[in-house]
């Protein structure tokens, strides 16, 4: 066979070889293709969104609760208990632990939530040896309560939340609690004005039978909640028993808002307790924004 009689003969066999190769491909890209489109992968953040998905199914709702738990302790340094390690302390407080997971596992995600709204300079109160920070979830108190905060002669803080559609508002308000404790320990005098912000001659009340609505904030009432003239002194009935409720409450209003309410407007009498909470949270703790900061521009 001459030289260029072989080379052609090369050529077509090559050719041939090519167009073999490329039936033979043909039915594997459209078997791929079908299998693709048969599983319907997302795309891009959907893909990703999906894999997490998937991630979490993969839990149970007992370890889901674990890492909500060890999430609280790392990013808070606050220490979450329920179930059988709080009964001991439930019993002295009236109240019934917290045993049910699936309702466990919504009270961790509200807290979380809930304390996500804090600057982090609030926790380093809590991330320090010297004040251990427990949460402690209870079914409900006997004594109608939500929740309390308290805090023993070892300077260890623990807060107590029952499971109710207040839930956060009631941690708000046990939390500023702890953060008064806290500041009352760099200061003796924390709020030694604050009754001068009260009506003439106003007693504060323990007993929350005798509690009337005078003073008491009436966002119904526009025209006169507007009014700098107002006689609105407490955003509810319960912030005239004493004056740390007073600043508890106020402060757990705050942190459950969505629109801006009248009396945070500059001049108004509560605006002014409002002042009051934060120049001291300010001088004491830290200036950056709370969730809050947002309404008291």
């Amino acid at each position: 066979m001459s030289e260029q009689n072989s080379l052609e003969h090369k050529s077509e066999h090559k050719r041939l070889s090519i167009i073999t190769d490329i039936l033979l491909l043909i039915p594997f890209v459209v078997a791929t293709f079908i299998f693709l489109k048969s599983v319907k992968i997302p795309l891009n953040n959907e893909a990703s969104s999906e894999v997490l998905s998937l991630e979490t199914e993969v839990l149970s709702i007992e370890d889901e609760n674990e890492l909500l738990i060890r999430n609280i302790k790392n990013d808070f340094g606050i220490n979450v208990l329920y179930g059988k390690d709080v009964a001991p302390f439930a019993k002295r407080l009236e109240a019934t632990e917290q045993d049910n997971k699936y309702i466990i596992n919504n009270n961790l995600k509200v807290i979380y939530d809930a304390l996500d709204k804090y600057p982090k300079e609030v926790f380093n109160m809590t991330l320090s040896k010297e004040n251990p920070t427990y949460i402690m979830l209870v079914d409900h108190f006997d004594n109608n309560n939500l929740a309390l905060a308290s805090r023993n002669n070892l300077d260890e803080y623990r807060i107590y939340v029952s499971n109710t559609e207040k839930l956060e508002r009631a941690f708000h308000h046990e939390m500023y609690h702890v953060i008064e404790y806290y500041m009352n320990k760099k200061e003796d005098f924390l709020y030694e004005n604050w009754n001068k912000l009260n009506p003439n001659n106003f007693r504060y009340t323990e007993d929350t039978s005798k509690i009337d609505k005078k003073y008491v904030y009436n966002e119904e009432d526009m025209q006169k909640a507007m009014s700098l003239d107002n006689d609105y002194y407490f955003v509810t009935r319960y912030s005239k028993a004493t004056e740390k409720e007073d600043r508890a409450e106020i402060f757990a209003e705050l942190m459950i808002m969505d629109v801006k309410q009248n009396y945070l407007n500059k001049g108004q009498k509560i605006r002014n307790k409002v002042d009051y909470i934060f120049e001291t949270i300010e001088e004491n703790i830290t200036d950056n924004d709370f969730y809050c900061s947002k309404y008291l521009k």
